[in-house]
């Protein structure tokens, strides 16, 4: 099979990385993938290391007639089987240049809302596959009027193969963050905004660092909360207990140092993929109970679930995996055996080869298991 991937982007952040992941499996898996993408991006670079042909372009927005060009002239010289896009913006310029050209499109969705009505309720019908990534997302899609039968689920594909803790690899990071063995090391990841809960974690987790010296914070990312949370962590005398890495496209470097992630999010988020990578790497989780959250993880067999927004509750679940490092443990080794059997890049690779190849009908739009836990947010 061949593939076009299109992608405008010009971050490295989930969304991209789910492209970047799954378009590598396609092409370890022997299809035959390029991928149109923004000049001097992160996606650009991550595909380049993956040995994934790129047709660079200058891109700005998506009906930029530099993209639509580069885009034609990618679809002349690969005659790909399919085209595919992540990008919001790109939907209909790919829909319409696919159409024109006589090749199948599939878009995947990201996020749990979609604001045009039109992108809602009749894209979907209009492509060949339309995925999302969570259960969530896509009851919450059906909530807002899009076409239940021409939604598909398919979760985030994670490379459990680079993610994979190699002996070693703790005490390198460690040693280079200036960790010791015995710290309990607590890890955020993604962007450090409201929204994603960084001060419900900070209120947590302020006072148990202030009645342990062996309670570490490490933050992967970056965004509008990064240097107001660095500025509470010197008022309260633990700067340097706090470890501000910024962001790396190669975060999985830093799930080796971790003992714990937390993703205390306080609005919805379509899955979390940090979850699944934590868990990959055989890192315990505490997820918030929002959106696509408790899909990521195994609620209790894997990690441990929060109320959104619950400081005290989010301070218990620390403690008591702090005070149980043997629980913790138990919980990263449960989560990597999770993380394999669910979101492997392999295992998504079969899963959306068989969506393409399978006949676009009401009874195929379930491409994973029913979820073990789903909430519907719809407000």
């Amino acid at each position: 099979m061949k593939i076009l991937f299109v992608d405008a982007s010009r971050n490295g952040w989930g969304t991209e990385q789910h492209l970047v992941c799954l378009a590598a499996a396609l092409a370890e898996g022997g299809h035959t993938v390029s991928a149109v993408v923004k000049r001097g991006s992160p996606v650009a670079a991550m595909l380049q290391e993956r040995r994934i042909r790129t047709h660079a372009t200058a891109f700005r927005g998506g009906a930029d007639p530099r993209g639509v060009l580069t885009t034609i002239n990618a679809v002349r010289r690969d005659s790909p089987d399919w085209i595919v896009t992540n990008r919001s913006k790109l939907y209909w310029t790919v829909w319409i240049i696919a159409r024109l050209m006589g090749i199948k499109v599939a878009i995947f969705r990201h996020l749990p809302d979609i604001r045009r009505w039109h992108t809602r309720c009749v894209l979907p019908r209009l492509v060949d596959r339309f995925f999302v990534v969570s259960e969530f997302a896509r009851q919450r899609l059906i909530a807002q009027g899009s076409p239940a039968a021409h939604i598909r689920v398919l979760y985030n594909p994670v490379d459990t193969d680079r993610l994979l803790r190699r002996p070693g690899d703790r005490r390198r990071i460690r040693s280079t963050l200036g960790l010791s063995p015995r710290d309990f090391v607590v890890g955020f990841v993604g962007r450090v905004e409201r929204e994603k809960g960084v001060g419900v974690l900070w209120d947590a987790l302020a006072p148990l660092m202030a009645g342990s010296s062996r309670i570490h914070l490490l933050c992967v990312g970056d965004g509008p909360e990064s240097k107001p949370w660095q500025l509470l962590a010197e008022d309260a005398g633990v700067a340097s207990r706090c470890h501000f890495a910024g962001w790396t496209a190669r975060i999985g470097d830093f799930y080796a140092a971790m003992d714990l992630l937390v993703a205390p999010s306080i609005a919805p988020e379509t899955f979390c993929r940090v979850i699944a990578e934590a868990q990959a790497s055989g890192v315990a989780v505490i997820g918030a109970r929002i959106g696509g959250i408790p899909e990521a993880f195994m609620p209790g067999h894997s990690g441990l679930l929060v109320e959104p927004g619950d400081v005290h509750g989010l301070r218990h679940l620390i403690s008591g995996l702090y005070n149980d490092p043997g629980l913790c443990a138990q919980y990263g080794d449960a989560g990597r055996r999770s993380a394999y059997k669910h979101f492997a890049a392999g295992h998504i690779h079969d899963r959306f080869v068989a969506a393409l190849a399978t006949e676009n009908t009401p009874n195929a739009r379930h491409l994973e298991p029913a979820p073990r836990t789903v909430v519907v947010d719809t407000a």
